[in-house]
């Protein structure tokens, strides 16, 4: 399922997400689900690394809770157990 942040998420800037240990800022414009796997999900948007702008950029990740009633709000929000660079 597909998962898009709302105008007043962005004003709201949840759907930017600093990721810890990394000189990184995602700035999504939607989240989906991965299929077949619990508590995985991939973000996409643009992100900044580094200072560098990259466009159509994918994280996938897992959350350490299930979300109980997910919106992209909600998913970004949850505790990230782990992440990874898809492009």
């Amino acid at each position: 399922m597909k998962y898009v942040f709302t105008e007043q998420d962005k004003q709201d800037e949840v759907n930017k997400i600093e990721l810890e240990g990394e000189d990184v800022m995602l700035i999504g414009e939607y989240i989906e689900d991965v299929e077949n796997e619990e508590n995985t999900y991939t973000i996409t948007g643009d992100a900044v690394i580094e200072g560098e702008l990259y466009h159509e950029f994918v994280t996938i990740f897992g959350t350490v809770e299930p979300v109980e009633e997910p919106t992209a709000r909600a998913i970004a929000m949850a505790e990230w157990d782990w992440f990874d660079y898809v492009c």
